[in-house]
């Protein structure tokens, strides 16, 4: 913890922290839904996702989709 720090210690790591903001001008997403697994531990995940609720059930369908 910072606050256990000898004195010298954390004003060394204190003067080394610098603030910044960012402007987000875009934001990319990339699903990965399984599809590099072997196909019979993919299938078991499919098959018990798409005994859950709903959200659960919609995975399963994505994930099914994504492997055709």
């Amino acid at each position: 913890k910072i606050d256990k720090l000898p004195p010298k210690k954390h004003e060394a790591l204190r003067v080394g922290i610098v603030a910044f903001e960012l402007d987000i001008e875009r934001i990319e997403l990339k699903g990965k839904l399984s599809q590099k697994d072997k196909p019979a531990d993919r299938d078991g995940v499919i098959h018990a996702l798409s005994t859950g609720d709903e959200a659960q059930r919609r995975l399963a369908v994505a994930m099914r989709d994504a492997t055709r």
